[in-house]
């Protein structure tokens, strides 16, 4: 899927939350937001997309990274818009490490 903007809160140190919106040119979605709130529910990931009736919570998601591609595979539930369970968004090389290191935080289920 390819990329309009990517938005992210990364402070997570402050206030517990940590979210990453991926914006889309292709519509649907037109967004997926994956975020974690360590303080209200720390052992769950929160996914928004499209609007907030399709937002849910869950532990049963999986993320890969390779080659600038990044991989979503939920193990459970699928996506509405394309009833697949997966999706592949495709990340400008310099948002990688960024994207990389809120991926890391979002998914500490620790």
């Amino acid at each position: 899927m390819k990329l309009y903007k990517i938005q992210k809160d990364e402070e997570f140190e402050d206030d517990g939350l940590c979210s990453i919106t991926f914006w889309f040119e292709d519509d649907p979605p037109r967004y997926i937001t994956l975020c974690r709130d360590e303080l209200a529910c720390p052992s769950s990931i929160y996914i928004e997309y499209n609007d907030q009736i399709y937002g849910f919570e869950t532990r049963d998601i999986e993320y890969s990274f390779e080659n600038g591609r990044l991989t979503l595979k939920l193990l459970v539930n699928s996506f509405r818009w394309n009833n697949s369970s997966d999706v592949e968004i495709y990340i400008p090389e310099a948002e990688i490490d960024s994207v990389t290191s809120i991926m890391e935080k979002i998914f500490d289920l620790n």
